[in-house]
């Protein structure tokens, strides 16, 4: 996934659920990034917050506590993380 970002350099990356685990893990740079529902804290517990980070999750998602982007948004309150 790394090699694939630095190969093409997309205006934005966006992850969903594991998707949102793999983009965590990678040094984004300056790329803006949505991630819906996170699973983040299935596979880390210290992700690579990116600066320009949205993360849209569900209060009432059943599969991926609500709490993960929660606790992710307060981690990286410093870089102005969105969450919706």
């Amino acid at each position: 996934a790394q090699a694939e970002l630095s190969e093409h350099s997309p205006d934005v990356l966006v992850g969903s659920s594991r998707g949102g685990a793999v983009a965590l893990a990678m040094d984004l740079g300056t790329t803006p990034t949505i991630l819906i529902a996170p699973a983040w804290k299935f596979f880390t517990d210290t992700p690579r917050i990116p600066p320009r980070l949205t993360v849209i999750h569900s209060r009432q998602d059943h599969l991926i506590p609500f709490e993960h982007s929660l606790e992710l948004a307060e981690r990286s309150a410093s870089k102005g993380v969105t969450l919706i």
